[in-house]
């Protein structure tokens, strides 16, 4: 009997959970790399090495044994996935790829160069409070300070609005391990990646100009080793706090927007080569303005509804291109989808034990993580389908309110 395929997951969390539950259905073996056999994926079932994602002999373990390695975060040292390719390991997406949405300084810079629509940014490096002053300009104007790596979920972003603001977070802010302390030990003659990180190693922040939002939306598009790369129907997201709490699909944009928005994920999927999924978190502003936000490379919150609402799920269609199969169908099987996340409360209500409260809604999907009750914390998330958008988001909003404790 043939050995079944096997795709390394470097992570173990609840996109591995969820990625775990499509490789079952693909007859795929899953192996993840997790700290604990609580962590949701392997609590989910996937076969699972024990080790540290940011230990090179962890990740040398888990390639060893897979045939494929891909990630559920970008909290991977990119050094690290680089010596897999060097040691002649299939990892997607590659290194160079992954230093887009690891990086956001050297995003930026990048997507500067392409000439791709980005807000207004600057690096904040040794000087820091004159540094922002400078950007900010004699009349302070407000603005967005984000932590250069590892933020996420609100953390690492910071709106300023007066200098004394900014003083004041600058002698609260606790910096650690700056993002550039690995890539600065790096001999600059291993190419421009290196040099560019070498140079930088003293930047921690990057900022950016305070946009006046109209709309927040991602494009999530998958893109295979042969180039192919299809998009779903853009997705409207709503944030509180840097979090996602809701979304819908498709989009209320007008078809043109809808359309300007998939060609520029498209153009930059192809810049940065991308292997698997993508999503690309774009803001629409006041004059309908599309600039680009942060990207990331794998299965994406934005992207949960594709489960019930689209032919083929985002976490199937990763496997697929990592895996260099053929990409499944990313058009919706339905008119609208609209999800809400099961956010930990003030309670640390345990939503598995309100299961038995949410009689009201047997047209939601629930989609538990088997994580801890923390409050803030994503525990799950709840999606419904059908044909009108606003009566489908308050039912999932309510849905996940009560499984919330809330």
């Amino acid at each position: 009997m043939n050995k079944p395929v096997r795709v390394g997951m470097v992570g173990a969390g609840q996109l591995a959970r969820m990625t775990q539950q499509a490789a079952i259905d693909l007859g795929i073996e899953l192996v993840v790399l997790a700290k604990s056999p609580e962590d949701p994926a392997v609590l989910a079932g996937a076969k699972a090495i024990f080790g540290d994602d940011q230990d090179v002999g962890s990740l040398f373990e888990l390639a060893e044994n897979c045939d494929v390695v891909t990630f559920d975060h970008e909290l991977v040292p990119n050094e690290a996935i680089r010596a897999l390719e060097d040691s002649s390991f299939r990892v997607y997406p590659s290194s160079q790829s992954f230093m887009y949405s690891q990086d956001k300084l050297y995003a930026r810079m990048k997507f500067k160069e392409a000439g791709f629509p980005i807000p207004d940014f600057a690096a904040v490096g040794s000087d820091q409070i004159g540094d922002v002053n400078s950007f900010a300009g004699v009349t302070f104007r407000p603005l967005v300070l984000k932590s250069r790596s590892g933020g996420y979920d609100g953390r690492g972003v910071w709106v300023v609005k007066e200098v004394s603001e900014l003083r004041e977070l600058f002698s609260s802010l606790a910096v650690g391990k700056r993002a550039g302390d690995v890539a600065g030990k790096v001999k600059e003659s291993f190419g421009d990646r290196e040099r560019f990180l070498a140079e930088n190693a003293a930047v921690e922040f990057i900022v950016e100009e305070y946009i006046d939002i109209a709309k927040e939306i991602a494009i999530l598009g998958v893109r295979g080793q042969n180039g192919e790369f299809l998009t779903y129907a853009p997705i409207e997201t709503v944030q509180r706090g840097g979090i996602c709490n809701e979304l819908f699909m498709p989009a209320d944009i007008s078809p043109e927007t809808a359309t300007r928005a998939k060609e520029l994920a498209a153009k930059i999927a192809e810049h940065i080569e991308v292997v698997g999924l993508v999503a690309i978190e774009m803001f629409i502003d006041a004059s309908g303005e599309i600039l680009i936000n942060e990207l990331a490379l794998r299965p994406h919150n934005s992207g949960h509804a594709t489960i019930e609402a689209a032919y083929t799920s985002q976490f199937q269609n990763h496997l697929r291109a990592v895996l260099d199969w053929p990409l499944g169908s990313v058009e919706m099987k339905v008119p609208w989808a609209a999800m809400a996340n099961i956010l930990g409360g003030q309670g640390q209500t345990d939503p598995r034990t309100q299961i038995c409260q949410i009689s009201d809604f047997p047209s939601a999907s629930i989609h538990l993580y088997a994580k801890k009750p923390v409050p803030g914390r994503k525990l799950g998330h709840v999606t419904v389908v059908g044909g009108e958008k606003d009566l489908l988001l308050s039912k999932a909003r309510r849905c996940a309110g009560v499984l919330s404790g809330e």
